[in-house]
């Protein structure tokens, strides 16, 4: 490679929120090095990165409706899945050489994946390549992985493995909410805590003429029941505080196809609604709205607030989104609702009542991050 390298190890269990972070970091980290992707979630959709980033799939694991975590590949139980993606994780590593490498989620979560990881690491200190790097949300326990209130069961697990870190990259804001607050035992670790600022779209931004109201699903696996209280709310608002706009909802690329079909045919003869495909369209169309009604998930959350709309939040009642909704209302930064069509409409009036959030918060993690690391790897520390 004509430059050095960057690697870096993705895993979506579920949704697409974690393919499209890694792909805006991979974006920025391509103005410096060459970046190869590991991903070992499903294709589909792919990463909105640019052409130059090498992406590559591992034997993908997803979560099933029932929860399980299981290859994609019927043909392959979970044991030989995870050996077959440490024996390309490796051969990867030999391959690319990189300065860094970058694990997302680990050791934080990601434990199922430890056979491939803990490998990594080691491939890399026995070569001397590199840095080796966490990188994280500004939220990174799963409540998929980890019940309410055992975040402390982790202490002897990250004790154990953070000091194999050279640093951890949070894509989070400090004065919104800082890893060591949930962590507050960390700095007895030595290993650094960066807060890079959150990972926004550089597409969005808010523009001088706003219109309508932008539903957003973010994956789509979700989604129907916070679109079924939407479509309930509409009626209520459209002729007054929603006079003269329309809503657009945009479904998300693991929508149940039947869920998908309902949502089609229960906007078609409803005044001022519509249904989009999520496509590129969707950053114009969230910078030019005058509100956003979406999930809480980390993506959504940062894109919205790059847009600085008014914003209606009703978050899943599992990972990150109830702990990350109570930092939006603490901050003032949306109107948080249940999936409920009272709910709905009265968090729609509230928003509407008040002008455009000022947003104060950092939203250019990924080119903080991908200039941190260029300046680390050229003092070689």
């Amino acid at each position: 490679m004509s430059r050095q390298a960057v690697l870096m190890h993705t895993q979506q269990f579920r949704g697409t929120g974690h393919r499209f972070r890694t792909a805006r970091l991979a974006a920025a980290l391509d103005s410096f090095f060459d970046v190869v992707v590991l991903d070992g979630g499903p294709p589909d959709p792919p990463a909105p990165a640019p052409t130059s980033v090498d992406w590559r799939f591992l034997p993908a694991l997803y979560r099933q409706p029932d929860r399980v975590i299981r290859p994609v590949d019927p043909s392959l139980t979970l044991a030989q899945a995870l050996r077959r993606r440490r024996d390309a994780v490796v051969a990867a590593i030999d391959e690319v050489r990189p300065a860094a490498l970058m694990l997302e989620f680990y050791p934080f979560a990601r434990h199922l994946l430890e056979l491939e990881l803990e490998a990594a690491i080691d491939r890399m200190r026995q070569r001397d390549f590199g840095l080796v790097l966490s990188y994280v949300r500004d939220l990174p326990i799963n409540r998929f992985e980890y019940a309410e209130g055992q975040e402390a069961q982790l202490r002897p697990y990250l004790a154990e493995r953070l000091p194999r870190f050279d640093a951890v990259l949070c894509h989070g804001d400090p004065s919104l909410f800082d890893l060591r607050s949930l962590f507050p035992w960390l700095p007895d670790l030595d290993t650094p805590v960066v807060h890079t600022g959150y990972v926004s779209d550089p597409r969005i931004g808010p523009r001088s003429m706003r219109s309508g109201i932008v539903l957003s699903s973010g994956g789509g696996n979700d989604a129907r029941a916070l679109c079924e209280a939407a479509l309930e709310a509409w009626p209520r608002v459209r002729d007054d505080v929603c006079a003269g706009q329309s809503m657009t909802i945009f479904d998300g690329s693991y929508m149940p196809p039947a869920d998908r079909q309902w949502l089609r045919e229960a906007v078609v003869d409803e005044d001022r609604l519509e249904v989009r495909a999520f496509s590129a369209d969707f950053a114009e169309a969230l910078s030019r709205a005058s509100l956003s009604v979406s999930r809480s998930g980390y993506n959504t959350f940062t894109d919205v607030l790059a847009a600085g709309a008014r914003a209606v939040f009703s978050p899943t009642r599992v990972n990150d989104q109830p702990q990350r909704a109570k930092i939006i209302a603490n901050a003032g930064l949306g109107v948080i609702a249940t999936d409920c069509g009272d709910a709905i409409a009265a968090a729609i009036r509230t928003a509407m009542s008040k002008p455009p959030p000022r947003v104060q918060v950092k939203l250019n993690g990924a080119a903080f991050a991908a200039a941190w690391l260029r300046a680390r790897v050229a003092a070689g520390t």
